[in-house]
């Protein structure tokens, strides 16, 4: 797991870009009714920026602008200001049913698609992490 984080980590731009795609993010934003204004740091752009931030070793907002600029660049769109003030406003208007439902369906998609040599003896294996236990009365 560390070698495939410090993979995503190391790309200096966007990865999950290329993962987790734009078509896919507006789906989900679509389906779970969330309106947006067209803008820099978009509810697409600001899911792949919380992603690389999570997975970077500098976990800063600086660090996840700077990677967002890198990806503008890369695609030809014009670099945003180094302030980082406007990514943390849009961090904070992202909705947890969509992070959620991104992460449930990639896993599902990510499931369909393993090679069966993958599987052990054949069979799909669950982990339960039973560390947390919650009770209400």
């Amino acid at each position: 797991m560390d070698q495939i984080r410090a993979r995503f980590a190391g790309n200096p731009g966007l990865p999950f870009a290329d993962v987790l795609t734009e078509t896919s993010i507006r789906d989900v934003l679509t389906e779970h009714g969330v309106e947006y204004r067209d803008r820099v740091f978009g509810p697409v752009t600001t899911i792949w920026g919380f992603l690389s931030q999570v997975l970077s070793d500098d976990h800063s907002c600086r660090d996840a602008v700077t990677r967002i600029i890198a990806h503008r660049a890369a695609n030809g769109s014009g670099v945003c200001s180094p302030n980082t003030a406007s990514y943390c406003n849009a961090r904070t208007r992202l909705h947890t049913a969509v992070l959620r439902t991104l992460a449930r369906r990639t896993a599902q998609q990510l499931q369909a698609a393993a090679a069966d040599e993958w599987k052990w003896n054949g069979r799909r294996v669950f982990l339960a992490d039973g560390s947390h236990v919650s009770m209400t009365c």
